[in-house]
């Protein structure tokens, strides 16, 4: 939550999916707004919020790396999204029922 937080202030970027059309000018903005929330807001990861991103990554994780001189972690979100089902599935786990409840079906 509050990487989201430091992300929405400091790029103040309301990309949408049919945005993503120009892959020079997005890899040039999301290093731009990347080191902006390294630098001005110590962000220490980035998780982008949306999985039209899915090709930006590894790239954005690299170019930071090579300006900063050390290694930042960008979070894809599909991956993260599967590997925390299959990290569910394989230590038998579910989400929180407190956050989603279970619903029966009414068979009556």
């Amino acid at each position: 939550m509050a990487s989201t937080i430091i992300w929405r202030r400091c790029c103040r970027c309301h990309w949408g999916v049919y945005d993503l059309t120009d892959e020079a000018e997005i890899r040039q903005l999301l290093v731009e707004y990347g080191l902006k929330a390294i630098r001005e807001y110590g962000a220490e990861a980035i998780t982008f919020g949306c999985t039209g991103f899915v090709a930006y990554a590894d790239y954005l994780s690299d170019a930071l790396q090579e300006i900063l001189g050390s290694y930042i972690p960008v979070m894809d979100p599909n991956r993260c999204a599967i590997n925390y089902l299959e990290l569910l599935v394989r230590n038998r786990l579910s989400q929180s029922q407190k956050t989603y409840p279970l619903v029966l079906p009414n068979l009556a």
